[in-house]
């Protein structure tokens, strides 16, 4: 037991020293937003608004484990392989999740509150331009360097936002046929292109930045080991 304990601490010591110096300014904003969000949340306002978020990252991570076998094609027997399904996607869904979850609370919550400030008119609009530009530019540089990552998070946008314009009456008798077009155009289509992006950063000829970086780690040989491909 201890020496695995030293053996975890190496690996994370380890990790960490491979971290940029300066981190860019979007780490420390996404790990502010989460911690808003867990603090100003219940327990039962986590669990209802992160079901639909865990609910589509399990979707999409083990219909990629499931369809996509061929990939790893005949892989070396590895307790790696065995904890993939019950340990390491689980534990990876619940941080995409709850990071994904912090960013959309954060988001809502701030809008609100910029609106209960009563601004005037011209200074708002102006502030929600500069907010769209910025991170406009932020969706930008990540569909550079991290394609898959920026279609997941546009596919799961499209949800959110699908999600967000379905109304509060649950019978779905009295709901308007308009409900259906604006959920159709703003959530599906969102999901479609992103679904699109995430093949688009996995191809070989315009690989993902990020996972090139990836490819490159110890994580990426053992990855490498359990398709039975060394090189």
């Amino acid at each position: 037991m201890p020496r695995l304990i030293s053996s975890l601490l190496k690996r994370i010591t380890h990790t960490a020293s491979g971290l940029p110096r300066k981190p860019p300014i979007v780490v420390p904003l996404i790990f502010w937003a989460t911690l808003y969000a867990i603090f100003h949340r219940t327990p039962q306002e986590f669990l209802g608004e992160t079901f639909p978020i865990a609910a589509f990252l399990a979707f999409i991570s083990y219909s990629f484990f499931v369809m996509r076998w061929s990939l790893f094609g005949h892989p070396k027997l590895n307790v790696h392989l065995f904890l993939l399904p019950i340990l390491y996607l689980p534990i990876l869904i619940f941080v995409l999740t709850v990071m994904y979850w912090g960013i959309w609370v954060a988001m809502r919550d701030s809008y609100v509150w910029l609106e209960h400030q009563s601004p005037p008119r011209g200074f708002f609009v102006a502030l929600i331009g500069v907010l769209v530009v910025v991170v406009g530019y932020i969706l930008f540089l990540l569909r550079l360097r991290a394609r898959f990552f920026f279609g997941l998070t546009e596919a799961l946008t499209g949800l959110l936002i699908a999600l967000h314009n379905v109304p509060a009456n649950a019978d779905p008798v009295l709901w308007s046929s308009q409900i259906f077009l604006v959920i159709l155009t703003g959530g599906v289509l969102l999901v479609v292109q992103g679904f699109d992006n995430m093949r688009t950063g996995l191809k070989s000829e315009s690989r993902d930045g990020f996972l090139e970086a990836f490819d490159k780690t110890e994580y990426g040989a053992l990855s490498r080991s359990l398709r039975g491909d060394d090189k």
